[in-house]
């Protein structure tokens, strides 16, 4: 209480917030690392942020709010000398399991920091920490559902038949999982626009800003893929193009060339026309030589941030319907955007 001339003031609180995640806040070179700091600085501007990161790799910097580490979900911790494939089914099929010892961290830090909510990110991480009894409101940052991005890598033809059947199977106990978690959290945020529902609130995964179109093409003869070829959508997304429209497109135009920028992009330099660069800083210059931008994305999570990004150059889009959705209708209405599921319609566009 403040007297001042006779008048009484209350200061008002800046609500304290918990953001929970297992993707590091501060790094920005991938979709998921763009949409944790766009949501830390989005609650920042409105509540005093403090971060809990359930990964003990990740260096913490003390910027807004305070940073704690906390322990890997026990799914991570799986033998490393075990095959690559083997690791990715077991994260994939374990990682929505409870952990104690998550659940701990989370409880320790409410009581120890005065928390006044909870947020979540990432659906997944809110079903590790069953129930979601905190004694503060949660919030939940979705991003995706585990049930339809298990739904769509089932329905995927270019993904290996077994891990298809894995996802079909797990389909219905991951929605399971799901509804148990949406019936305790105060609110829901939501990367898809396709995935609104009266519950959910439509959070895009970064501000949608549309640049005019570039007139001056004359120089500009490669299409452009950009992506983590790590996430397993990015990188068969790429070889279903290649495999299955990059020929028909290369039947008209032989000297067509693609680039594709991101990790581990170099693997794709066998085929004929593509240079994989690799990793690369500043794909404004990326963008700037490319006549257009590939987004072959068949499934996966949230909402592909390349569409947005390749939009706010000027660059045409060829993408997936999957991905028209995903913006709802400001992007689908676009004259620059083409969207295409068939390899042959694909190609038109491209061509």
């Amino acid at each position: 209480m403040v007297k001042d001339f006779g008048t009484t003031t209350r200061e008002t609180k800046r609500p304290r917030c918990l953001l929970i995640t297992d993707i590091n806040p501060y790094f920005a070179k991938g979709g998921a690392g763009q949409r944790t700091i766009h949501l830390k600085n989005a609650f920042a501007e409105h509540s005093k942020v403090e971060l809990l990161v359930l990964d003990p790799r990740v260096p913490l910097k003390l910027q807004e709010g305070v940073a704690f580490s906390g322990p890997h979900h026990f799914s991570e911790k799986f033998p490393r000398w075990m095959p690559r494939s083997a690791h990715r089914a077991w994260r994939a099929v374990r990682k929505y399991d409870k952990d104690t010892n998550q659940r701990q961290a989370v409880e320790s830090l409410i009581s120890e920091r005065d928390i006044d909510f909870v947020l979540i990110r990432y659906c997944y991480q809110a079903m590790r920490l069953l129930p979601l009894e905190f004694g503060v409101p949660v919030v939940l940052d979705i991003d995706d559902r585990p049930s339809h991005k298990a739904l769509e890598w089932s329905r995927d033809p270019y993904s290996p038949f077994p891990i298809r059947k894995i996802m079909s199977w797990w389909v219905s106990r991951l929605a399971q999982k799901e509804a148990q978690v949406f019936s305790q959290v105060s609110t829901s945020l939501v990367a898809n626009f396709a995935e609104v529902e009266d519950s959910f609130v439509y959070f895009p995964n970064i501000p949608t800003f549309f640049s005019p179109p570039e007139t001056r093409w004359g120089k500009r003869n490669y299409f452009l893929i950009v992506g983590n070829f790590n996430y397993t959508p990015n990188r068969y997304g790429v070889k279903w193009f290649l495999d299955e429209v990059w020929p028909l497109v290369r039947e008209v135009h032989p000297d067509c060339q693609i680039v594709i920028a991101g990790a581990e992009s170099e693997v794709f330099d066998t085929h004929p026309g593509v240079t994989g660069k690799g990793f690369v800083d500043n794909l404004s210059e990326a963008y700037a030589g490319s006549c257009g931008a590939i987004v072959p994305i068949h499934f996966g999570g949230g909402s592909n941030i390349k569409l947005i990004e390749a939009l706010s150059h000027g660059v045409p889009i060829i993408a997936t319907s999957r991905c028209e959705k995903a913006f709802g209708p400001e992007v689908a209405e676009l004259e620059i955007t083409h969207f295409a599921n068939q390899p042959q319609k694909f190609a038109r566009a491209c061509v």
